[in-house]
């Protein structure tokens, strides 16, 4: 049973990520479908992107700006920037798939906005837009086309094509998407406005009532619940609930705290996965699971 509380709910430390070459630094972190973190290094005179366990894919060329990244099947991976502009006519490429020795494979536009990019294990890209790849920027909306991320929810084949987006409601679009987390193979998010907990299974969405909001990163397992993050001192809050027939109840209102108690530093890299939250402050790898609830 979950108790509201002060208590502060610790990260486990997993590890200090390193390089594969002497003078590179993290320049994207993810976390796999297997929740393994995915690295992309970034040196004076080579990129590469590392899973632990796997040799690093070194690339043949440099990776898209403030990029974001995801394996694919047969040792591939997508590196995504969030910005593609709309001028004169043409989209830029923001996606890139890059083969298991580093070539790359094939590259296209996935909208602008993007705010998440998490793979299944069978290769499905799922992308969550903020505001602006939902409403246009750049270019897109006008004079450009309806942007591609309109559906505030896109799932994207490995061959970079859409298969799939979130369908139109009147009484429950998506404005942003503040959280997305991909286990197996079920996406679920938490968007604004309304911040109600979205399930996608198999092309059918169902949705919880939620009052939890600006939570920036979800876990979950079975009808158990937690969000992490918030606006403004909020940023480090953790709420953990459960899921009932319509609504989401939380019985838990803690922080979540580095392993010696210190709050966590606002500029963490926070990802959901399955029933886990992980973090990256500096080069070291945290965890939270609900099993800790």
């Amino acid at each position: 049973m979950f108790r509201r509380s002060r208590a502060r709910s610790s990260l486990r430390h997993r590890g200090t990520l390193t390089p594969p070459s002497a003078g590179q630094a993290v320049g994207a972190f993810s976390v796999d479908h297997m929740g393994r973190p995915v690295v992309l290094w970034i040196g004076r005179d080579a990129a590469a992107i590392q899973v632990p366990g796997r040799d690093a894919v070194v690339l043949h060329e440099s990776p898209p700006g403030d990029p974001t990244l995801q394996p694919l099947p047969d040792g591939r991976f997508v590196v995504v920037s969030p910005r593609a502009e709309w001028r004169d006519g043409v989209a830029q490429d923001n996606a890139h798939v890059y083969a298991a020795d580093g070539s790359l494979e094939r590259a296209a536009c996935i909208g602008d906005g993007i705010e998440h990019v998490q793979t299944s294990a069978d290769g499905d890209i799922w992308v969550g837009y903020f505001d602006e790849g939902v409403y246009g920027n750049d270019g897109w909306g006008s004079p450009g086309p309806e942007p591609i991320g309109s559906a505030g929810i896109v799932r994207f084949s490995p061959a970079l094509e859409v298969a799939w987006e979130y369908p139109f409601q009147e009484s429950e679009t998506i404005d942003d998407c503040y959280a997305l987390n991909v286990t197996g193979e079920d996406a679920w998010a938490c968007c604004y406005s309304s911040f109600d907990v979205i399930r996608i299974r198999d092309g059918v969405v169902r949705s919880w009532r939620n009052k939890v909001e600006g939570a920036r990163g979800i876990a979950v397992d079975g009808d158990s619940i937690a969000f992490y993050g918030g606006y403004r001192t909020e940023h480090d809050r953790l709420a953990i609930g459960r899921l009932g027939d319509a609504d989401v109840s939380i019985g838990a209102t803690t922080r979540l705290t580095m392993p010696n108690g210190r709050r966590l530093p606002q500029d963490a890299i926070v990802v959901g996965r399955g029933a886990e939250l992980h973090a990256l402050v500096g080069s070291d790898w945290f965890s939270w699971s609900l099993d800790q609830a």
